[in-house]
C-alpha cells in the first residue's frame, strides 16, 4: 500500500445575503474575437484598459467597481500551499507547479435545519463553448489552439472555469468536459512570459476564482444562529496522480541524485561513495524542507521519505473550519472606509518611513521631557507648536541618517553636506547609456586593470600610453557604436510612438465609458499610414539589421570570429551602422592580434617594457533619472492576510507541519469508505494538532483585508 502525504491550508468563510462586492479585476468575456465569419464584441478595443476593473474613472468619480453579486449563502475561499505558488524562470518562461483540481467538500452538524451533505468542485472544468455562463463561473483567458478542441469556437480567447456539482451529481456525470490544460496559481496555464496583477492575484483575490478555489452553499441564510456546531471538511487531490507535483518532484530529485552517486562509481572512490550514499536520507529531507517548507513531525515519517517503498505518492490538502454553536452568521458588506488609514508620501521608501516614524512620535507623547529640554522646546504655546515642527524634521533626518550609517560613518568633514547627498541621491536610479570599448594591457598572459582608483599612487607610471594606430582606430570604434546605439535609440523611440499613436487610434475608433474624446479615427490611421509607419520603415533600414541580430553578431566577433565567417544573409547592409560597426571590430580586432604578435617577436628586453593588449567592453557613463513617489500606507486597514505566505506562521522552525499516511481513498469514485476514512483523517488532526495546525480553524467573523 502506498502513501500519500497530508498538508494543510488555510480556509476562510464569508456569508453573503447577495449584496455587490468588488467585482473581478478582469473581465475576459468583453474581448473582441472572430467567430462565425463576423467579429463578436466588436464595440470594444483589444486594449488592457477595457477589460480591466476599475476603482474610479477620472471624469466619473460615481462610477461604480462593486458589481459582483455573489449567491446568498456561506462562501468558503481556501489558499493553495505557499509552495504550490512559487514560480521558476525557465528560460524566457516563468513556470508554475500544478495544483491539485479537485475537492471535496464536506458539511456536519450545524442543527436540525441542515444535514449532511458532499459537493466535489472541478476547478479546470470549462464551461461549454457558445453556451454561456451556466455554472456562475469566473472567466479566464484562454489563447486559441491552447487546450481547445472545439474548431468552430477555436478563436474565444477566453473561457468559464470550475464547477461545484454534489457528490450524486459528481459520480454520475460523464465528466467527458473540456479541462484546462494545467491549472496553476495563476490560472488556467502554469507557464508565462510576464506577471500582471490578475494573475499573482488570481488564487488569492475570491472574485477572481470563487468558482475554481471556492465554494457557496446556498442553504446557509445569513443571519442565522446555528442551534449546533457546524463544520466544513475541503479535501484537494490531483484528478490525475501523474501531475501531482510531489510525485514529480521526487522524481526529479532522485534521477539527479542516481546521476550524481553514478558518477562517484566511475571515479572508484569506495570511501567517497559510501560516505555519499549515507548522506542521501538527509540530503532529500532538507531538499524537501527547502523546496516546499514542510515538516516531518516524527523520525518514522523521515525514514518514510528516505525510502523509494514508503515514500508518499501524492499530495492530499486538507482544512477544517468550524461554526460555533449560538454563532450568529452575519453578512458582510462593502466597507468604504472601516478604519483609520495614514497615508506619507516621500521622494524613497526610508524618507516616507523616517516622515511617518516622526509624525507618529511626535503626536503620541513621544517627544519627552528629556528631548524638549534637549531640543528647547516650550511645554505649550505657539512657539512650542513651531518647535515640534522644526524637531519633527530633526527627528526625520535623523531615522534617515541611521539607515545611511554605513555610506555616512567613515566621514570625518562635511558630514551634514554628505548627509545631503546621500539623501538625495537615493531618488535617483542609474540607467546606462550603451558601451564603450577598451584596450585593457596584459602581463604574463593575466589582465590588468588600469582604473584611476586602482592606481593613484602612480597614476602617471600605471596609465600606459596607447600606440597610435591602436589609438585611432578605437576612437573610432567609439565613436561608430555611438552612432550605431543612437540609431537603435531612435528606432526603438519609433516602436513606442507607433504603439502609442496605435493605442489612440484603437481609443478612438471604439471609444471607452468616462474617456476623454480623441481625434477622428480615420485621420488618426491616415497619420499612421503617411507618417510613422514610414518613417519606422525607414529608420529599421538605415540601422541595417534587427537590434537582437547585430548583438548575436557582436558576441561572435568578441569570441574572435571574423566578418568572412557569416554569409551575405547575416550580415547588416553595407554603410549603416550596424555594419560599420561591425567592421570597426574587425579591424581593431585585426590591428590588437598583429600588436601582439608583433611584440612577441621582439627580443626580451623589449618585451619586458613592451604591452599586450586585449579588447573589451566596458559600460558607459551613466545618466541619472528620478524614481517615482512613494506612498506609505499605514493603519489597521493595511493588515496582510494570513492565509498567503505564512503556512509556517505557528511553527518555531518556520515549516508547515505535515503527515504521512497510508493511502486508502479512492479519489477517483469516492466511496463511502472513502469519505468515512477522508473524515476519521481529518477528525484526528484536528484534535492531535489544534492550536498549532493552519488547517484547523474557527470561524469568528467575515474577514475584511480592503487592501
Amino acid at each position: 500500500m502506498s502513501n500519500c502525504l497530508l498538508v494543510p491550508i488555510h480556509i476562510d468563510a464569508l456569508v453573503s445575503d447577495g449584496s455587490p462586492l468588488r467585482e473581478q479585476m478582469v473581465d475576459y468575456t468583453l474581448l473582441p474575437y472572430f467567430n462565425d465569419n463576423r467579429v463578436q464584441n466588436d464595440g470594444t478595443a483589444y486594449l488592457s484598459d477595457r477589460i480591466r476593473s476599475k476603482l474610479v474613472f477620472p471624469e466619473h468619480p460615481t462610477a461604480n467597481p462593486y458589481n459582483l453579486s455573489l449567491t446568498p449563502g456561506l462562501h468558503l475561499h481556501w489558499a493553495l500551499p505557499d509552495a504550490l505558488t512559487q514560480g521558476e524562470q525557465q528560460g524566457a518562461e516563468l513556470i508554475f507547479p500544478r495544483v491539485p483540481n479537485r475537492w471535496l467538500i464536506s458539511r456536519r452538524g450545524g442543527g436540525d435545519s441542515y444535514k449532511d451533505q458532499q459537493w466535489v468542485v472541478e476547478s479546470d472544468y470549462f464551461g461549454p463553448l457558445g453556451q454561456g455562463n451556466l455554472e456562475n463561473a469566473v472567466s479566464v483567458h484562454m489563447p486559441p489552439n491552447t487546450g481547445d478542441t472545439d474548431s468552430n469556437y477555436r478563436q474565444q480567447p477566453w473561457r468559464y472555469m470550475g464547477r461545484t456539482l454534489t457528490l450524486g451529481e459528481w459520480k454520475s456525470s460523464h465528466r467527458q468536459a473540456d479541462y484546462a490544460p494545467a491549472l496553476s496559481a495563476i490560472g488556467p496555464l502554469n507557464h508565462t512570459h510576464t506577471l500582471d496583477t490578475e494573475k499573482t492575484s488570481f488564487a488569492a483575490f475570491y472574485p477572481n476564482c470563487h468558482s475554481v478555489f471556492g465554494f457557496c452553499d446556498a442553504e446557509i441564510t445569513p443571519g442565522t444562529t446555528l442551534t449546533a456546531d457546524l463544520h466544513y471538511d475541503v479535501i484537494g487531490w490531483y484528478s490525475n496522480p501523474a501531475q501531482d507535483y510531489l510525485l514529480n518532484w521526487f522524481s526529479q530529485w532522485q534521477q539527479t541524485w542516481d546521476a550524481s552517486v553514478k558518477h562517484r562509481q566511475e571515479q572508484a572512490d569506495i570511501a567517497a561513495l559510501t560516505t555519499y550514499q549515507a548522506a542521501e536520507k538527509y540530503k532529500l529531507l532538507t531538499d524537501f524542507e527547502a523546496r516546499f517548507g514542510w515538516a516531518l513531525s516524527s523520525k518514522s515519517e523521515q525514514g518514510k521519505l528516505a525510502d523509494l517503498g514508503q515514500r508518499p505518492q501524492r499530495i492530499v490538502c486538507y482544512a477544517q473550519i468550524e461554526f460555533s454553536s449560538g454563532k450568529a452568521l452575519t453578512a458582510a458588506h462593502s466597507i468604504e472606509s472601516a478604519f483609520d488609514t495614514q497615508v506619507t508620501i516621500g521622494n524613497t521608501a526610508m524618507e516616507a518611513l523616517s516622515a511617518h516614524l516622526a509624525e507618529t512620535l511626535s503626536k503620541h507623547g513621544g517627544l519627552t521631557d528629556t528631548m524638549r529640554q534637549q531640543y528647547g522646546i516650550a511645554a505649550s504655546g505657539a512657539s512650542a507648536k513651531q518647535s515640534e515642527k522644526t524637531v519633527k524634521t530633526i527627528i526625520e533626518e535623523q531615522l534617515e541618517a541611521i539607515q545611511l550609517s554605513e555610506d555616512l560613518e567613515h566621514r570625518r568633514l562635511d558630514v551634514g553636506f554628505k548627509f545631503a547627498e546621500a539623501r538625495h541621491e537615493r531618488q535617483f536610479t542609474a540607467a546606462t547609456t550603451g558601451v564603450l570599448w577598451r584596450l585593457m594591457p596584459q602581463d604574463r598572459g593575466e589582465i590588468k586593470s588600469v582604473d584611476a582608483e586602482a592606481t593613484s599612487s602612480h597614476p602617471v607610471a600605471a596609465q600606459p600610453t596607447l600606440p597610435y594606430a591602436l589609438a585611432h582606430l578605437l576612437n573610432d570604434l567609439n565613436l561608430k557604436q555611438s552612432r550605431y546605439e543612437q540609431a537603435a535609440q531612435s528606432l526603438e523611440t519609433a516602436r513606442q510612438y507607433l504603439f502609442a499613436d496605435w493605442h489612440k487610434y484603437l481609443s478612438s475608433r471604439y471609444p471607452g465609458y468616462g474617456e476623454s474624446p480623441y481625434p477622428d479615427a480615420g485621420q488618426i490611421q491616415f497619420y499612421l499610414r503617411r507618417d510613422v509607419i514610414p518613417r519606422l520603415e525607414l529608420q529599421q533600414t538605415q540601422l541595417g539589421m534587427k537590434p537582437a541580430e547585430v548583438n548575436a553578431l557582436l558576441q561572435h566577433m568578441v569570441q574572435g570570429s571574423r566578418l568572412d565567417s557569416f554569409s551575405s544573409s547575416q550580415l547588416p547592409t553595407v554603410g549603416t551602422p550596424a555594419m560599420d560597426l561591425l567592421q570597426a571590430i574587425e579591424a581593431m580586432a585585426v590591428a590588437v592580434a598583429k600588436y601582439n604578435s608583433g611584440l612577441g617577436a621582439k627580443s626580451q628586453t623589449d618585451k619586458k617594457s613592451g604591452m599586450l593588449y586585449q579588447l573589451q567592453q566596458a559600460p558607459a557613463p551613466r545618466y541619472w533619472q528620478p524614481n517615482e513617489p512613494v506612498i506609505l500606507m499605514t493603519g489597521d486597514g493595511i493588515q496582510p492576510t494570513s492565509r498567503h505566505g505564512k503556512d509556517a506562521k505557528a511553527s518555531k522552525q518556520g515549516l508547515t507541519g505535515c503527515a504521512i499516511i497510508a493511502d486508502v481513498f479512492d479519489f477517483k469514485n469516492l466511496t463511502p469508505s472513502t469519505l468515512t476514512a477522508l473524515q476519521n483523517t481529518i477528525a484526528d488532526q484536528a484534535k492531535n494538532t489544534k492550536g498549532t495546525n493552519i488547517g484547523i480553524s474557527t470561524w469568528t467573523n467575515n474577514p475584511w483585508n480592503p487592501y
